[in-house]
């Protein structure tokens, strides 16, 4: 009988304004917080509220034998918190069955991972406090942003305690590994590793239950390479349970479940980085030499931002982060933009880097000079 592991992940990036070069040292106003409502209420509205209210119907009409996972962005949580306050009472019903799991993850959906391994595990220390504070949960599960993921990562992890940490399945596996079972990361002593890939809302006779762990993702923002259209994504996951349940006799379990009732079969090894995005490396987000610089000079700042000690700089850097502002900046022809972006990848580029360059000379004037 083989358990099903369904995680799904929900995330509202910030609209950015046009910000021209001559808008640089003029106007500290970057967001367009109208664009964000409009996005992020649209989102909710055909998608997230009623994905969730499925969730809670089916785990209510199945007695505790549907489970699932959830993966909240920081930045989700902060935009839903006044202008859709349904959104987390329904997220604390949720949490209230016991069947749902709250995964860990960087707290601003960042490519953190990639940019420094200490705003990584800050933002992971963040998210965590923000879970137990709303939701009553310790995160033991992890999920990077995309699932990135490599072998340094899953150290990482592990040294902050996490029992779990998912990974997409195809790209990392050799023909004589099986999808369906539980790893260990190279290197790491307690640590398992879960292997997913995209759930498929055409149903479930694609998913081949041969094996101990089938691990299915899913994105539930409207704006994802893997989103699908509302209608029949819906239908989808008000069907899944009960066809997985009667038709595959499978059962469910959270990945911190699976961590705990499951052994490593062997030992996974993944020295570069790995995502579940084809072509399953990081070239979504830094696939061309736009993108490279944008991260490079957005982490250069790091230091400064944390020196001066200004919240409002803080947060804005860290909004900056953003993975879906480097998918924007892409500019392969399968790529969808996640934000608005003001024209083509390059025109996304330039905004964003307008805006770095105002926030980084606002981070210098209020930096501390050490003394002489």
């Amino acid at each position: 009988m083989p358990a099903f592991c369904l995680s799904f992940h929900i995330h509202q990036p910030c609209c950015l304004k046009h910000y021209s070069f001559f808008d640089i040292g003029e106007t500290s106003a970057y967001e367009d917080q109208a664009g964000t409502e409009e996005h992020l209420n649209s989102a909710i509205e055909k998608r997230i509220l009623p994905a969730l209210q499925i969730f809670l119907k089916r785990i209510t009409h199945y007695q505790g034998d549907f489970r699932i996972a959830l993966t909240l962005s920081g930045s989700f949580l902060d935009f839903c918190e006044h202008p859709q306050p349904r959104v987390l009472d329904l997220l604390k019903a949720l949490a209230d069955t016991g069947c749902v799991e709250f995964l860990g993850s960087p707290y601003h959906h960042s490519l953190s991972s990639v940019g420094s391994i200490q705003e990584f595990k800050e933002q992971i220390v963040l998210q965590a406090n923000r879970l137990a504070t709303l939701f009553g949960q310790e995160p033991t599960a992890f999920a990077n942003t995309g699932l990135i993921y490599s072998d340094a990562l899953a150290r990482e992890i592990e040294s902050m305690g996490y029992q779990a940490i998912l990974a997409g399945n195809a790209g990392l596996l050799s023909e004589n590994l099986s999808p369906s079972h539980v790893y260990r990361p190279a290197s790491c002593a307690t640590v398992k590793l879960l292997l997913n890939r995209p759930l498929d809302p055409t149903g479930v006779t694609r998913v081949h239950p041969r094996g101990k762990v089938i691990g299915l993702y899913c994105t539930l923002d409207s704006n994802s390479e893997t989103s699908f259209d509302d209608t029949d994504i819906l239908a989808f996951l008000d069907q899944l349970p009960g066809s997985i349940l009667s038709e595959h006799k499978g059962t469910f379990l959270t990945p911190s479940q699976v961590a705990r009732e499951f052994k490593a079969s062997s030992i996974l090894s993944s020295p570069d980085f790995h995502s579940l995005y084809p072509p399953h490396d990081l070239s979504s987000w830094l696939g061309n030499e736009m993108q490279k610089d944008a991260l490079q000079a957005l982490y250069q700042a790091e230091g400064a931002v944390k020196i001066a000690r200004d919240p409002a700089l803080l947060r804005i850097w860290r909004l900056l982060q953003d993975a879906d502002y480097f998918l924007s900046m892409n500019t392969r022809k399968q790529s969808v933009a996640a934000v608005p972006s003001h024209g083509s990848p390059y025109d996304a580029y330039i905004n964003f880097m307008n805006i770095l360059t105002d926030l980084t000379e606002r981070i210098e004037a209020t930096t501390p000079t050490p003394p002489g």
